[in-house]
């Protein structure tokens, strides 16, 4: 390379020197050159100069060109620092001429690398590592993974067996690294014999079938459903009439049960003739019947009542209603009040539903004490289911019947200074003699005043309470 840069720059010189030989040389006159005469030796690197003249204007010229370089003459190359593996080498040649010298590398050579050697071994789940490395060097260095090489398994073994019923457990052990591995057996499940029937089955009884197990003698069970009776049809075996019942049976088919069943009597022929078996009474209803023309016996009945005989209507002690009180809200009750804080004694009125004055609630107040009894009009009257309550104000009053009723005939106690009390019942009465249609307008027991005027009074007197 150096001696390529030493050439070029020569010839770059000539040609400057000859551009300015020419300079002095006659343009008009056409040159024969003599022989060139040389002036400055050539060398290795550069051209020598050389002159001529003309002949016949005797000018002269230089050549600068002339004679040329001769270039080095080389001897052979000498290594002059060796290559190594990570380093390249260098080797010299010297021109025999001028000394010069040329230079060139040679090629680092190759790492000499060891075998594999195991640096972190591998195992069944864990990979392992290896190297290798330059015996020159020390430094070039290769790295490779070792694969993991997986479990070597053993054969499975048991551990507990599996039953029949029971899952078991499968054990197998790692040669390499006795790690173990286990997984569910299971279950056999039965292996059963035939079926062998234990009890046959009938119409009533169910069937029971059952089979063993061969590897554990485990026994399964199965039933077959009773089948039921088959029965023929109905047929009488003695007729039935309207004092008697008859019986009919059927038989199974199956079996040779015999089923047994009555049949109804027959119904009476009536002779369609009215006649009186029981008086009326206002304790009962009178009674009717008809009589069968077959047998004589019973055919038919009725009850009957004579006019104005009147059954099971409720009854109630005439006042105000409980929604007319003070604190009343919407109940259909009747409210008798009363002044506790001084003695009284009153008859106030008993009225049927359908509007029948039938007899007295006779009220005494003694010593803030209050006693209820009955009275009737008319004594066949019948009262039943009597029952009556006191309550402190009408908003504290609640329904009052047979089974929570307060004794008749018998001073209570009263809640305080006043009070309102109901009273109901069940009555059978007679729509005439006695007892009488009644209205607000009557007037009261003893005559002072209209049933009207009593409410009103105690109205009033609830109101001034402050009920």
């Amino acid at each position: 390379m150096s001696r390529f840069r030493r050439t070029l720059g020569a010839l770059l010189v000539c040609c400057l020197l000859v551009g300015m030989a020419g300079v002095a040389i006659a343009d008009d006159c056409v040159h024969e050159w003599g022989k060139p005469i040389e002036k400055t030796p050539a060398t290795c690197t550069d051209s020598g100069s050389s002159t001529k003249t003309c002949s016949k204007c005797g000018v002269t010229t230089t050549d600068y060109n002339e004679p040329k370089a001769k270039g080095h003459t080389w001897g052979d190359y000498i290594l002059t620092k060796p290559a190594t593996c990570t380093e390249v080498g260098q080797k010299t040649a010297t021109c025999k001429t001028c000394g010069e010298k040329d230079y060139e590398d040679v090629k680092k050579i190759s790492h000499q690398m060891t075998d594999w050697i195991t640096i972190e071994p591998r195992t069944c789940t864990t990979d392992g590592l290896r190297e290798k490395y330059c015996q020159l060097c020390k430094g070039e260095r290769e790295t490779n993974v070792l694969p993991k090489t997986g479990h070597e398994w053993g054969n499975w073994v048991s551990n507990p067996a599996a039953k029949c019923e029971v899952d078991g457990n499968l054990t197998r052990t790692c040669n390499i690294c006795a790690t173990q591995e286990n997984k569910a057996d299971p279950a056999l499940k039965h292996n059963f014999g035939s079926w062998k029937t234990t009890q046959e089955v009938s119409c009533t009884k169910e069937g029971i079938a059952e089979r063993i197990c061969k590897l554990c003698g485990v026994k399964d069970t199965k039933k077959e459903a009773a089948w039921g009776h088959k029965f023929s049809n109905w047929s009488v075996d003695t007729p039935a009439s309207c004092t008697k019942e008859g019986k009919e049976q059927r038989k199974c088919n199956r079996c040779n049960l015999i089923e047994s069943r009555a049949i109804a009597k027959l119904p009476h022929k009536s002779d369609n003739m009215w006649v009186e078996e029981r008086k009326a009474t206002l304790a009962k209803p009178g009674l009717e019947i008809t009589h069968c023309s077959v047998c004589g016996g019973q055919a038919s009945s009725r009850n009957f009542a004579p006019r104005g005989y009147k059954y099971e209507i409720p009854t109630v002690a005439y006042g105000p209603l409980a929604s007319e009180y003070p604190g009343g809200m919407g109940s259909t009750l009747r409210l008798i009040y009363l002044d506790l804080s001084y003695d009284s004694d009153q008859r106030l009125g008993l009225v049927t539903e359908d509007g029948w004055l039938i007899g007295y609630a006779h009220v005494v107040v003694a010593n803030g004490t209050v006693r209820v009894s009955i009275e009737k009009k008319a004594e066949p009257t019948v009262m039943r289911y009597r029952a009556w309550g006191m309550f402190p104000d009408a908003a504290t009053v609640k329904a009052v019947n047979y089974d929570n009723s307060l004794p008749f005939d018998q001073a209570v106690k009263g809640p305080g200074e006043s009070c309102v009390i109901a009273l109901n019942m069940i009555s059978n009465y007679y729509q005439g003699s006695q007892n009488e249609r009644f209205s607000d307008g009557l007037l009261t027991y003893g005559g002072e005043a209209s049933y009207q005027q009593i409410n009103q009074q105690m109205l009033e007197m609830a109101e001034g309470s402050g009920e």
